[in-house]
């Protein structure tokens, strides 16, 4: 539908008062912040898990003919009827001005379906739905971009498969050590790690199995996938390099502190999620350097960085990190954690099957994003003022985020000096 159309219909909601001015801004700044793509509109219909985005797209890669509704069906994850409801979503924009109202909480879905049908009833006939010329350029791109991240993708060979063996959750430690012991960079970061102190140990451990008996094979894997990542990431310019580790790293260590203060088990996996949720933007820098200097221009001359990058490999970092997790078969946690990192909170509360675990990541990753913006105790407040509208979808619990804040930064220094 085009733009025309659509302004006729807020010129009707606002003639007949249906809707006050500022309810209509509302929605009109939430439409903007929808993400269009029909993988992303189907998660949010509940009619895709956000995982399952990636398998379609492997579906793609192998079937250069087949449309990502088309290949949703073929896997069975979708309908024809959702598939349809999805294509309609995303190329009529009347249509998506009514998700966005529903989503801003300016109508239920059954007040906003009634608006919507008896406008119809008087308006001209829905245009046919035709795909652009710029969708479909854009659809060949995602294509051949996630086709050379399949490529160049793959973690170095002994993180590989150190991970592939911790996969096995009754893996001989002893196997596993044997393997890490022929690595002599692995071999000195764990006992780095060990021995530092953060174990506070009194006597110093001095074999590969005498620290994976004390770290215990979560934060084996952790150490191992960090290490893997710090290898094949060597070509980033030093300091972009320390920047994003260093967000990072903040990221981590917020995920992990908030989920110990709610009491949730994994919160090594939640490390681990932080760790790695800016893989895309090294992927981005080491390996489409054409691509990315397209995006810092655009940057430059005022373009959001997440619109930047849609603009120039037809997605975001985030998504490219995602679809790299899924081939590393990292857990489904850490894949909606990277997917869903930078979107507002408004859409995560309308995603179906999110997990609580990338919830936190996201607020983590909006924590890290103030470390060195204000002094201590301001960035303390703004950590306590950020939790609060998390607060109902983490079931309730009070944080006190100025005392999680000190651990965090505690916490930082000492993991800047192991991994440095």
């Amino acid at each position: 539908m085009s733009l025309a159309q659509l302004q006729a219909f807020i010129g009707h909601l606002r003639q007949n008062k249906v809707f006050e001015q500022s309810d209509i801004i509302r929605i009109v700044k939430q439409m903007v912040q929808i993400d269009r793509r029909i993988g992303l509109l189907a998660v949010s219909r509940g009619y895709l898990k956000p995982e399952q985005v990636n398998a379609v797209l492997n579906v793609l890669l192998n079937n250069i003919q087949l449309k990502f509704g088309e290949a949703a069906m073929q896997l069975q994850y979708m309908t024809q009827s959702q598939v349809d409801e999805m294509l309609k979503l995303q190329q009529n924009d009347l249509y998506l001005f009514s998700q966005a109202a529903i989503l801003a909480r300016v109508a239920p879905p059954d007040r906003m379906a009634g608006i919507l049908k008896d406008y119809l009833k008087a308006a001209p006939p829905d245009e046919p739905l035709v795909e652009s010329k710029e969708r479909v350029a854009t659809g060949r791109k995602v294509r051949e971009v996630l086709s050379n991240v399949k490529t160049v993708a793959a973690l170095p060979g002994p993180a590989q498969k150190i991970l592939a063996m911790l996969q096995d959750p009754d893996v001989d430690v002893d196997q596993v050590a044997k393997v890490v012991s022929v690595e002599p960079t692995l071999v000195a970061l764990i006992l780095k790690i060990v021995n530092s102190a953060f174990y506070g140990l009194r006597s110093r451990i001095t074999t590969v199995t005498q620290a994976m008996v004390v770290l215990g094979l979560k934060k084996i894997r952790q150490v191992i996938l960090t290490a893997g990542v710090m290898d094949k990431f060597q070509n980033i310019p030093t300091q972009q390099a320390l920047k994003i580790w260093d967000h990072s790293i903040h990221a981590g260590q917020w995920a992990k502190e908030i989920g110990m203060a709610l009491t949730f088990k994994e919160t090594e996996e939640m490390f681990i999620s932080g760790l790695v949720h800016n893989v895309g933007e090294l992927i981005v820098i080491q390996y489409f350097p054409a691509e990315y200097r397209q995006i810092t221009s655009l940057i430059e001359k005022g373009t959001p960085q997440i619109e930047a990058e849609r603009r120039s490999i037809g997605g975001t970092h985030a998504d490219l990190a995602a679809f790299t997790f899924e081939t590393w078969q990292l857990s489904t946690e850490t894949i909606q954690s990277a997917m869903f990192h930078h979107h507002p909170l408004g859409l995560l509360e309308n995603v179906q099957n999110l997990s609580k675990h990338a919830l936190i990541l996201n607020l983590s990753v909006s924590l890290a994003d103030m470390e060195g913006t204000a002094e201590e105790f301001e960035i303390m407040a703004k950590a306590e003022l950020a939790y609060e509208p998390y607060k109902a979808l983490l079931g309730n619990r009070d944080v006190d985020m100025g005392r999680l804040y000190g651990r965090v930064n505690n916490a930082v220094k000492e993991l800047k000096r192991i991994f440095a």
